[in-house]
């Protein structure tokens, strides 16, 4: 599976993108954490155990569609990691 970083993520991780290994479907909320481990900077993105609090945070879209903590992500899949947009 294939995580794009958006420019502030790249920073943070000194890449534009990450590649992770997954076994089969997996919950967002686990992909995070593989996540995690690859890039230390995404560990605070763990803290987040529930939609809303993350969404405030992180906003991870994928195959047209943001995705949710439960959301299943398969090996073949891209996901695209950006800071919520906010404003007013």
């Amino acid at each position: 599976m294939r995580v794009e970083l958006s420019q502030a993520f790249e920073k943070m991780a000194g890449r534009p993108c990450i590649e992770i290994s997954l076994q089969g479907p997996t919950p967002l909320r686990d992909v995070l954490g593989l996540l995690a481990r690859e890039c230390e900077a995404f560990t605070k993105y763990l803290l987040y155990r529930d939609d809303a609090l993350l969404g405030a945070h992180l906003s991870v879209f994928s195959s047209g569609k943001f995705l949710k903590l439960d959301d299943p992500v398969d090996h073949g899949d891209t996901l695209k990691l950006f800071l919520p947009v906010t404003g007013g």
